[in-house]
């Protein structure tokens, strides 16, 4: 058997065991392999039983962000909307996280968590997202948080620089040349992929570093710059093996996709799931999948321009050839500086709390939060992503401290 049809097997049998309860199943759909593949085999296998699928897909609520990010995906409904019809059994809900404001997400959140939560521009339509999971009382929800380290795997890049590096040149030559031996490619791109896009990422990963030491921010903008240094953070952040600015190797990259105690991913929607009496399953977290695919060569993930290349060769007629083949990455979250800028007396109020909280002054960097919130508040949406991410995670870190006093 095939590497692809083992794949496609034991990605089948893991759908199938997370299906198995007596009420409605729903599913995340964005326009992304994953999500795609494990609403296609779960609704396959319910229509056995006469059973129908919910998918449930993340839009914008302020649609001018299309517009506004051009080169980006951040509308996901079109491509989610080709794998529902072509599933045929699919209830399609499209969910634009209009329940919840940013901070009012952030409270209900901590409410549940009890801390603050990773990926929190996206709480809002997750949980708007669960909230309609209970309105229609799906007992359980499918998601593909995994699948990026195991199943879809992007594969790595840079093999050919990284045994440049390590004095073995002809170590080098052969990784080149297993590359251009791949359908579809070039020399010009094979060069640009495995040595000059890397190369690149790492100087400027150094120069970045070295600029965030100079101005004491290397850990981050949020962190208070003198509790960070009375910590002695930056040495502990060593000592542990972390620098986000050194390039991972491919094996760390996918570990800390899928490592309890690394990724916060299974336990942020075990308990989301449990306050909103839903089951969460991953397929994509499989064990048997798992041990599958780290066993399978790095390189097999990727041909010529295509990376995650055993996925969407597994997919081939499961899933519509614009999802099988598309290379954009979905941005959920994207209009984040629109739903802040809605409710701008909110936050406004909330950042002349953390300023007057010796608490939040304490261990957070608020004056540069409130230059992030300036620039949300004054920038078109292209150049205010960043800074109303960095905003947000300020926010919601600012709510959590608020808790000790002022």
């Amino acid at each position: 058997m095939t590497k692809i049809m083992m794949i496609v097997e034991l990605f089948g049998s893991a759908v199938r065991r997370r299906i198995r309860t007596a009420g409605p199943v729903a599913s995340t759909l964005s326009a992304g392999l994953d999500s795609g593949a494990i609403t296609a085999i779960a609704a396959a296998l319910l229509r056995q039983d006469g059973g129908r699928l919910t998918a449930l897909t993340s839009v914008p609520a302020y649609p001018q962000v299309v517009e506004a990010l051009p080169g980006a995906l951040v509308d996901e409904w079109p491509g989610a909307q080709l794998v529902a019809r072509s599933s045929g059994v699919v209830d399609h809900v499209p969910i634009p996280g209009s329940d919840f404001s940013p901070l009012g997400a952030i409270a209900r959140s901590q409410e549940i968590h009890d801390e603050p939560v990773w990926g929190v521009v996206n709480l809002p339509w997750i949980l708007s997202m669960l909230e309609e999971c209970r309105r229609r009382g799906a007992r359980v929800l499918l998601t593909g948080q995994m699948g990026n380290g195991g199943v879809s795997w992007a594969g790595g890049q840079g093999l050919a620089l990284r045994r440049l590096a390590s004095g073995d040149p002809r170590g080098a030559l052969e990784a080149l040349v297993e590359r251009r031996r791949s359908p579809g490619t070039s020399w010009p791109r094979v060069l640009r992929r495995e040595l000059a896009d890397p190369l690149r990422r790492r100087v400027h990963g150094a120069l970045e570093r070295r600029r965030q030491l100079w101005t004491g921010q290397v850990v981050g903008p949020l962190i208070e710059p003198a509790f960070a240094r009375r910590l002695g953070l930056v040495r502990r952040m060593r000592d542990n093996g972390f620098d986000r600015f050194l390039p991972a190797t491919d094996a760390e990259r996918r570990l800390a996709i899928l490592f309890p105690g690394t990724t916060p991913i299974g336990a942020f929607y075990h308990a989301l799931g449990s306050a909103h009496g839903v089951e969460v399953c991953d397929p994509t977290g499989d064990v048997r999948l798992l041990e599958f695919c780290f066993g399978v060569p790095p390189e097999q993930f990727v041909r010529g321009d295509h990376d995650r290349w055993l996925m969407r060769r597994g997919l081939e007629g499961l899933v519509p050839p614009e999802v099988q083949w598309n290379r954009r990455r979905g941005m959920q979250g994207a209009d984040i500086a629109y739903r802040l800028r809605a409710a701008a007396d909110v936050v406004t109020t909330a950042i002349e709390r953390m300023e007057a909280s010796s608490v939040c002054r304490e261990y957070l960097d608020v004056p540069r939060l409130g230059e992030r919130w300036n620039v949300v508040r004054s920038n078109p949406a292209a150049a205010a992503v960043g800074p109303a991410e960095d905003l947000t995670r300020g926010l919601s870190f600012g709510h959590f401290l608020s808790r000790f006093g002022d």
